[in-house]
């Protein structure tokens, strides 16, 4: 969510919005390694219930892992979906500062163009 600058009137279209992309940057890393180190702990938690339905007698084992292949699988699922919103939430700050940048570099080129008139309600540049 941009920040905007304190103001008055909540009209203005005077408004400064600001993204905190260092703040977004340090989130998205912080969900890629927390999902990192839980999905670690999960393929050895995953292993440990797999050894343990293995050991249980053969008419068990399926009913068990039934169970245990859909919960894991919403789990992994869960993971991947944490995963998606960090690269998410990184090409938004790319896309957001890029788009930042691009709108500036226009601006820039407008104030120092040639101007040659108006054509059919448009400001005319000269290209150089």
């Amino acid at each position: 969510m941009p920040l905007v600058s304190p103001d008055n009137s909540a009209t203005s279209s005077d408004e400064i919005m600001r993204y905190p992309f260092d703040t977004m940057r340090t989130v998205a890393a912080t969900i890629l390694s927390n999902v990192s180190i839980a999905l670690s702990e999960h393929e050895i938690a995953w292993k440990k219930a797999q050894d343990y339905v293995q050991s249980l007698p053969d008419p068990l084992q399926p009913a068990f892992m039934d169970v245990l292949n859909k919960h894991q699988q919403r789990i992994r699922d869960s993971y991947k979906w944490q995963e998606d919103f960090a690269g998410a939430l990184f090409n938004a700050i790319d896309t957001v500062s890029n788009t930042d940048s691009n709108i500036s570099t226009s601006f820039q080129k407008i104030d120092n163009a040639k101007f040659t008139g108006f054509g059919h309600g448009h400001l005319i540049v000269a290209d150089e």
